[in-house]
């Protein structure tokens, strides 16, 4: 979008225009008196980056017909002067117009050659002011958030190929501040710990079955097999469990086990390393946990996979679950992990399940947690001891990110280990391994986190269906949410600029985004029947564009349905026996609350003030409902300086801590723009033919998970932000448009790897 000149009979007159046709946001780059009145050059704010950087894309300030004077040479020392932008609430009328000294040239120059080239000029100083902004806040000498914390990680042994992992998702309000390093270590610890939690549905021990441990000689397998032995005997008794040793190999293995069963009171069976599990399953039928006690073989035996194989048992679930010694050096441990998951395959048996031996002997921890984190392995327990059963205990993520973390500080001159001198195609092959963890961590973050994110996942996997089929089977996920409370009514009509009409959006009750909108064009006209059509999914609060009607508050009222209205500042309210403008009525609203909030990526404090109307709009029978109005203060969370006024009104009977849902409104004033940027980029992406309906649903149902996510504080959604921002590839502050296309790639890089999964799969297939 160029630079827009705008004209009036005076400078209200101008500044109103600029208003109508770019917001209250725009940013005004001069002004001045002329013969015809009063002229603004001005564009909006989302824009001043692409036009500084296309600095030709100023309109021409004299008909192309016309033959234009050479551009006066610049005076020196205006050039040094620095430049200040008008805000629009500092034009006002009859204010005197300040210009800068003309250059010296001809009489008959026209002033708007100047008044062009001074718009050029302050569009390239804004793109360098905001170049000088974007680059990191370090002092020479002084090393980044970044830096310290790749240090940090270095000292405690974890892999370059891992530690470049975790911090490409440092958040960037972090990463430009190297003096807060406590927040920074919090952040490490906290990526840490999610990176090595699991889902408890996937314990091993949790639906029974045959458990078999593997691992190399030596690393403790029998001791560990008595330890959970004895858990599983407490949690299911002893007539429940079965202990069988395959171990042949070893003297007195078998005699060892046969001690701790005794001891437990389980049954032991035992058999040769090649004899076929599924051999003793008549004498098993009656267990509910089977525990294996394997023979120890190094990772580089020819005869691991026949071991695995042997493992083999028809009609009963089958897990692996593979014991690492925590104190190995890390290049060992990498490949007893890859080969040990390669044997397993290839013998038809994923092993996917983990735990940590020796772990009371590890003078690092690092290693053998950044091989598990590398190959997605789920640890369930750690061994710390020779005690059976006292020496084994459940992981706890946290206290093993903290021990490692905490070790460095013991090794601060280490050198980097396992992949910093790897072969490079192996240290590339760990690097697509990592990335595909982090998008794969993402989406467990987006799944366990976002209300309503399965419907927006289910609806894209939708452009799998011809289109003529993507609406039909679109309608058949719409619906409330479970945790949606709200529902948001978007204002009849197209959208401003474009040929849809906004959807309604469901929100939780503090005012997030969730779930799959609802398309307007497909609701009825007229909102007592909207209203009705709505019914069947019970929203608690409808949220209306503007103030309802009589026959729509009747409507309201007899269903019992609460209503928060926006409203505009001339909106009349009848109170202290007159109807005023609610403009009028703000100074006498009682302040409530402190809400931060965003509108057009910029941080806003919202002051939230409440007014009681006991006879609502009218004293008349029919609409002297009682009602509340709401009046919210916006200023720059920096400055301090404000920015706007927004005004609701809402039923008497509306939730009475309405405080967070109003902040969020604030924000939302911008889903129509994202929506539009959403169903841009859609229509763009490689996706194949797209229905109209499914584009505009997947549009703003994207739009409003970026509004959630830039607005959530947790700590899990500012590691999720930096995480999109770098796949992204951008440093930009995490606003709501950068949220939106890090997820719109992040949806499209997901389907990219299931296609390809599935084309492999079917050329494998249709090869054999």
């Amino acid at each position: 979008m160029s630079v827009i000149r705008f004209t009036g009979v005076n400078s209200r007159d101008a500044m109103r225009r600029v208003r109508d046709a770019l917001g209250d946001d725009a940013l005004i780059l001069a002004n001045r008196r002329t013969e015809k009145g009063f002229e603004i050059l001005a564009m909006a704010e989302e824009h001043a980056v692409a036009a500084a950087q296309a600095p030709e894309a100023l309109p021409p300030a004299v008909p192309s017909s016309a033959k234009a004077p050479a551009e006066p040479t610049p005076d020196p020392q205006l050039e040094r002067r620095p430049l200040r932008l008008a805000s629009p609430s500092e034009v006002v009328d009859d204010a005197p117009v300040k210009h800068a000294p003309r250059p010296a040239g001809p009489p008959t120059e026209p002033l708007e050659q100047d008044f062009a080239a001074l718009g050029k000029r302050l569009l390239g100083e804004m793109q360098e002011m905001r170049t000088l902004l974007d680059r990191p806040r370090v002092a020479p000498g002084e090393k980044s958030l970044t830096a310290q914390l790749m240090q940090e990680l270095h000292n405690a042994g974890f892999s370059k190929p891992l530690a470049d992992s975790l911090l490409t998702g440092l958040p960037p309000e972090l990463a430009d501040a190297p003096t807060r390093i406590a927040e920074g270590r919090e952040w490490l610890m906290q990526r840490l710990t999610r990176r090595l939690s699991h889902e408890t549905a996937h314990d091993p021990f949790s639906a029974g079955g045959i458990v078999a441990l593997v691992g190399p000689t030596g690393v403790g397998k029998t001791t560990t097999t008595a330890k959970l032995a004895a858990r599983q005997v407490m949690r299911l008794g002893a007539d429940a469990v079965a202990l069988v040793s395959t171990d042949s190999y070893r003297i007195g293995a078998h005699e060892q086990l046969r001690i701790y069963a005794e001891l437990l009171g389980v049954s032991l069976l035992t058999v040769d390393s090649d004899t076929p599990l599924e051999t003793l399953l008549p004498r098993l039928a009656d267990k509910q946990m089977v525990i294996v006690d394997t023979v120890g073989m190094s990772q580089r035996d020819a005869r691991l996979v026949d071991q695995l194989e042997s493992l083999h048992a028809t009609g009963r679930p089958l897990h692996l679950l593979l014991l690492l010694n925590a104190g190995n050096q890390g290049e060992t441990l990498e490949e007893v992990v890859t080969t040990y998951q390669r044997a397993a395959s290839a013998a038809g048996h994923p092993l996917r399940d983990a735990m940590l031996t020796k772990h009371d002997e590890a003078a690092r921890l690092a290693p053998v947690l950044d091989v598990v984190i590398r190959h997605g392995l789920r640890l369930h327990y750690v061994s710390h001891g020779q005690r059976v059963p006292e020496d084994l205990s459940p992981v706890q993520a946290d206290t093993l990110a903290q021990q490692a973390l905490a070790q460095g500080t013991e090794h601060a001159d280490s050198t980097w280990h396992s992949g910093a001198e790897a072969p490079r195609l192996s240290r590339l092959s760990r690097q697509l391994l990592g990335q595909g963890r982090n998008l794969a961590t993402l989406w467990q973050t987006l799944r366990r986190e976002v209300p309503g994110f399965s419907a927006l996942e289910a609806a894209w996997e939708l452009t799998d269906l011809p289109a003529d089929r993507q609406g039909d089977a679109l309608a058949r996920l719409q619906g409330r949410p479970a945790e949606a409370n709200c529902l948001l009514w978007a204002r009849p009509g197209p959208a401003r600029g474009q040929t849809w009409a906004m959807p309604a959006l469901w929100l939780t009750e503090e005012g997030m985004p969730c779930g799959l909108p609802l398309l307007q064009h497909q609701q009825p006209a007229g909102w007592p029947e909207r209203l009705a059509w709505s019914s069947d999914w019970q929203p608690r609060l409808h949220i209306l564009p503007s103030l309802p009607d009589a026959e729509t508050r009747r409507r309201l009222d007899s269903d019992g349905c609460a209503w928060l209205s926006h409203a505009s500042p001339l909106n009349r309210l009848w109170h202290a026996g007159a109807r005023q403008p609610i403009r009028e009525l703000a100074p006498l609203a009682t302040w409530q609350d402190q809400q931060q909030t965003v509108l057009r990526q910029q941080p806003l404090i919202a002051d939230l003030h409440h007014l009681s109307l006991p006879q609502g709009l009218s004293p008349g029978e029919s609409e002297g409902s009682p009602l509340a109005a709401w009046y919210a203060r916006l200023t720059h969370a920096e400055s301090g300086k404000i920015a706007s006024e927004r005004y609701w009104v809402a039923s008497a009977t509306a939730p009475s801590a309405l405080t967070p849902l109003l902040g969020r409104l604030v924000m939302l004033d911008t889903m129509t723009t994202l929506t539009a940027r959403a169903d841009k980029a859609l229509a763009e992406t490689p996706l194949g033919e797209l229905d109209r309906n499914w584009r505009l649903a997947m549009a703003a149902g994207l739009a409003g998970l970026a509004c959630h996510l830039t607005a959530t504080q947790a700590s899990w959604a500012m590691d999720l932000r930096g995480e999109l921002l770098a796949l992204n590839g951008s440093r930009r502050r995490a606003g709501t448009q950068a949220m939106l296309d890090g997820l719109i790639l992040l949806f499209l890089v997901e389907d990219t790897f299931v296609n390809l999964g599935t084309q492999w799969r079917g050329g494998s297939a249709h090869g054999s």
